[in-house]
């Protein structure tokens, strides 16, 4: 565990502790340890469950939904980003929302449902607009492999 989760947890400090576990749930998936991500944002959904902090939660459930999609595991990285998605939207919290639709986006991408993909990805660049945002490169990225993977015969 890292010395910081340590600290935070030794002055009692919850919310601390929960965003440590964040950060080295993110670390962990940038390392490609997507077990030991969701390790991490599973403590971050108990703690942020337990302090009523939403957006915790919906971040929690982001970071499952990664490192799930990770691991193959689409319909259950779908359903939790779904479900991080709709907390973020409840909260208003549209820096949060316009992350959980890249990730579903991308989601629905490798699940073949490319118009569903298509969609979240471009509610990600107009979210990024709102927020003034000035990198659109992700959600760019992914919705140009959508278009790429549409057949001819199919449209968008």
């Amino acid at each position: 565990m890292a010395e910081p989760v340590r600290a935070a947890e030794a002055e009692g400090d919850r919310f601390g502790q929960a965003a440590m576990h964040v950060s080295l749930g993110v670390i962990e998936w940038d390392w490609g340890h997507p077990r030991e991500a969701t390790r991490h944002h599973t403590r971050v959904l108990d703690i942020s469950r337990e302090l009523g902090w939403a957006t915790g939660v919906a971040s929690a459930y982001g970071g499952l939904a990664q490192a799930e999609w990770s691991m193959a595991r689409l319909e259950s990285a779908h359903e939790h980003v779904t479900i991080g998605l709709r907390i973020a939207r409840e909260t208003a919290n549209r820096p949060l929302e316009a992350l959980g639709q890249v990730v579903l986006g991308v989601t629905c991408r490798d699940l073949g449902r490319l118009r569903e993909a298509a969609d979240h990805l471009e509610l990600a660049i107009s979210r990024n607009e709102e927020i003034g945002w000035n990198d659109d490169s992700l959600a760019l990225q992914n919705l140009g492999w959508v278009i790429v993977d549409v057949s001819p015969e199919q449209t968008l």
